[in-house]
């Protein structure tokens, strides 16, 4: 009898209470799932407080509103991922401007899990016609040293609000190599260029193997300035050129005198179609003119030469303005540039010094050829 009533009384209690037992088995089973994989294919999953999922989450056309986190529960970014002593985080977010990827700790490494032995490379690309474009930005932010390749051309720069320079192998460890893969018939050259005011843009070429082999090639520029002396076979010259040497070939040029402690090597004979050496030969006051030397005179005249007078330099300057892209903003600044030119010339006068020789020469052998007309006896005769 007592057994009748109790199974009455929990009937009772199914029927006045259906709509809590049916509750009560909707949590359970959504208990139940969340502890295991959630799957959401269509529709949203709208989640107004934490979705905490032991398992996997799988999402299909599922909008995320709020902060997301791997690993932690107090997140630093948007969309962050714990480290495995949950002391650091890695973050992905944007602040309408900028897209960032910051870390907590000081180092990002990229490393490729593929293969055995396998190369990482980072590459960064333009869309459309741009190109990609890496800059490394200085304490205040203001300057930056930029990578980035156009055109077909590799390009590197130091830019920014006041930038001062660009430094390779600051601490001097080791040497700076250019072109070392170079194979047979291969001769690169390095190119600087450089725009006077009141010039042209010129260009400097400086090569290996270019014009002759076992040579160095400096080609671009007519003239070559050097502020010091300059030695041959020397490692202390004492004067503008010093050659310690056989010289072969060449012709100078000096405003003041030439001395030379060892030899010159001729490079030419006496003309005889301008006639007698003997007829070159003068009194030394032939070649003076108003007490002046007149080359003209000199069977080795050379012609006359423009030179440079540093005597009169020429002092200006003007204003420039230099803009500079740092990001989205453009930097702009007023420089005075302080400019010295030498525009007056000199005109000087040259003898070729092989050429004195040569009649020198010519003429001594005349000489004793008339020598020899009046007495033969003489041993050159």
């Amino acid at each position: 009898m007592k057994n009748k009533e109790q199974r009455k009384s929990f009937k009772n209690l199914l029927k006045n209470n259906i709509v809590s037992v049916i509750v009560l088995i909707l949590v359970i089973s959504i208990a139940g799932v969340f502890a295991g994989n959630v799957f959401v294919t269509d529709g949203d999953l709208d989640v107004s407080d934490d979705l905490n999922v032991s398992g996997n989450l799988t999402t299909t056309g599922t909008g995320i509103f709020g902060d997301m986190m791997v690993g932690t529960s107090v997140p630093n970014y948007r969309f962050s991922i714990d480290s495995t002593d949950h002391s650091d985080q890695i973050g992905i977010y944007h602040d309408n401007n900028h897209a960032y990827l910051r870390t907590t700790d000081g180092i990002f490494i990229f490393k490729t899990d593929e293969g055995t032995n396998t190369i990482t490379s980072l590459r960064v690309a333009g869309k459309g016609t741009g190109y990609g474009n890496l800059e490394v930005r200085d304490e205040d932010d203001a300057e930056y040293f930029g990578l980035y390749c156009a055109g077909g051309y590799g390009n590197f720069r130091v830019a920014g609000a006041t930038p001062k320079g660009l430094i390779f192998q600051e601490s001097a460890d080791a040497p700076i190599f250019f072109f070392t893969g170079a194979a047979s018939g291969e001769t690169p050259e390095i190119k600087i260029y450089g725009y006077r005011a009141g010039d042209i843009q010129r260009e400097l070429d400086i090569g290996v193997g270019i014009d002759a082999a076992d040579t160095a090639s400096f080609d671009g520029v007519s003239n070559y300035y050097f502020d010091g002396n300059m030695g041959i076979e020397t490692f202390t010259p004492t004067y503008p050129l010093e050659v310690n040497s056989n010289v072969s070939g060449i012709s100078i040029w000096a405003q003041d005198n030439i001395s030379a402690a060892g030899f010159i090597t001729r490079t030419s004979v006496f003309d005889k179609s301008r006639g007698s050496a003997l007829d070159f030969i003068k009194d030394a006051d032939y070649y003076l003119s108003n007490e002046e030397i007149d080359h003209k005179k000199f069977y080795g005249y050379a012609g006359e030469f423009k030179v440079t007078d540093y005597s009169k330099p020429v002092y200006s300057s003007f204003e420039e303005t230099f803009c500079e892209e740092v990001g989205d903003e453009t930097f702009c600044r007023e420089e005075t540039i302080n400019q010295t030119d030498y525009p007056y010339k000199l005109i000087e006068e040259g003898v070729s010094l092989d050429a004195e020789i040569d009649v020198l020469r010519q003429a001594v052998y005349e000489l004793s050829q008339e020598l020899c007309k009046k007495d033969d006896s003489y041993s050159w005769c």
